[in-house]
């Protein structure tokens, strides 16, 4: 147990001689969380459409548009009567709206008429109605340029049922049956979104991605630190030593569990109370504080036991800082670190789920904190950490390399 802490002991002097490389290790990810928080769209509140209403009739079609525009929550709606077909389009152009929906003058009237001629006239050619015209920004989405224009389309059917409802009416010197033509034909309800389909908002994302990056980057100072101690024979010393070799990988394990612990605290700290300062959401910590920290723990053993496979088979300074950099970015990157993670490609999705820790560690940060998932809920992440923590470990126990220069070996072969 004494060589266990003296290994222990060892490492954290290693740690407190940089002591600049890890005040920049904890500051990075703390101004990533605020400055990305800051900078990244709140992705859990869909935008509104910015739409142009410009209406040149004011008879019942237009009033029926304007009706359920007023009742939709998707559209942020400027009613400017002035502008022409050329203003309107030139303004959806120019990225001033999303859209831009004119009516044309005399609208209904020419809607009743053509609808007189079909059904009165039938051999007769009937005359042409006037269309509402929409103008799309090339920027939004084909889905919602498609329900715009069945949403538009509904609205103006309901009143050209009601024009032919009249005209049958005279023609058959009949009243219309008023009760049932104003009856709502359908029936609307809000159902209780399902917890599955919320969406993180920016502190929810960005302060465990950023923490896991922080938590994963640990592999910059720690390889480098092996490929120290193989230069200077430190390692070669203490095997020399009577101290078990799983004492001194122990040691460090728990040490830098400890480190990322540590680091992880302060994170989730400035989640709790430095980004509300900034207009920002509260990271809502407290509720899932033991499971939050469980996955933490779990992220931390499976970043130690990469470092420690990259630090026992780079040779140089140069590898340790390229290598394990390198392949952290790639993993952030398909892992929904530095994007919300529904936003990455499905293809990429599927890759991710089998190779990238960072992702098995968002993703169960963000089901406790955004859908309030049970331990159970998250345990096949967690059991993907440990066991990908656990197998670098035991890949870096297979062998050993000991690199030596050609210097070195010149100067013991002449000894």
């Amino acid at each position: 147990m004494n060589k266990f802490f003296a290994a222990i002991k060892k490492e954290t002097l290693l740690i407190w001689r940089d002591k600049l490389g890890m005040l920049l290790l904890f500051i990075l990810p703390a101004c990533l969380i605020i400055f990305i928080s800051l900078t990244q769209p709140d992705f859990s509140k869909p935008e509104n459409i910015k739409l142009l209403l410009i209406d040149k009739e004011h008879g019942a079609i237009a009033k029926a548009i304007d009706k359920g525009l007023q009742k939709a929550s998707d559209f942020d709606v400027t009613r400017e009567n002035k502008y022409s077909f050329k203003q309107a389009r030139q303004a959806v152009a120019i990225g001033d709206y999303d859209m831009a929906l004119v009516i044309p003058s005399s609208t209904t009237k020419s809607i009743t008429r053509h609808t007189e001629d079909t059904l009165l006239k039938p051999r007769k050619k009937a005359r042409a109605a006037k269309r509402i015209t929409l103008y799309f920004n090339p920027d939004l989405p084909e889905a919602a340029r498609q329900t715009i224009v069945l949403a538009i389309n509904s609205y103006v059917q309901g009143i050209k049922t009601e024009i032919m409802t009249n005209i049958l009416s005279r023609a058959l010197r009949q009243p219309p049956p008023q009760d049932s033509l104003h009856k709502n034909a359908v029936a609307s309800k809000t159902v209780k979104l399902d917890p599955s389909a919320l969406r993180p908002n920016a502190v929810q994302q960005n302060v465990p991605a950023w923490t896991l990056f922080g938590i994963f980057m640990i592999i910059i100072p720690l390889s480098t630190m092996m490929v120290k101690e193989r230069e200077q024979s430190v390692m070669q010393r203490l095997q020399i030593a009577p101290v078990w070799r799983l004492n001194l990988l122990f040691g460090r394990v728990t040490t830098f569990v400890a480190l990322n612990m540590i680091q992880m605290t302060l994170m989730f700290a400035v989640g709790v109370y430095v980004v509300p300062h900034f207009d920002l959401p509260t990271l809502n910590l407290m509720d899932n504080l033991g499971q939050a920290a469980l996955i933490g723990l779990c992220a931390s053993f499976a970043s130690i036991g990469m470092s420690i496979l990259v630090g026992t088979w780079v040779r140089t300074h140069e590898q340790a800082s390229t290598v394990g950099p390198f392949l952290i970015i790639i993993m952030a990157s398909i892992g929904g670190v530095f994007t919300p993670y529904d936003m990455v490609p499905a293809n990429v999705q599927h890759i991710a789920e089998y190779i990238s820790p960072l992702q098995w560690a968002q993703h169960a940060y963000l089901k406790t904190f955004v859908h309030n998932a049970s331990l159970a809920a998250i345990s096949p992440m967690l059991i993907k950490l440990l066991v990908f923590g656990l197998a670098c470990l035991l890949i870096s126990l297979i062998k050993v390399p000991h690199y030596r220069s050609k210097k070195k070996a010149a100067v013991e072969a002449k000894v």
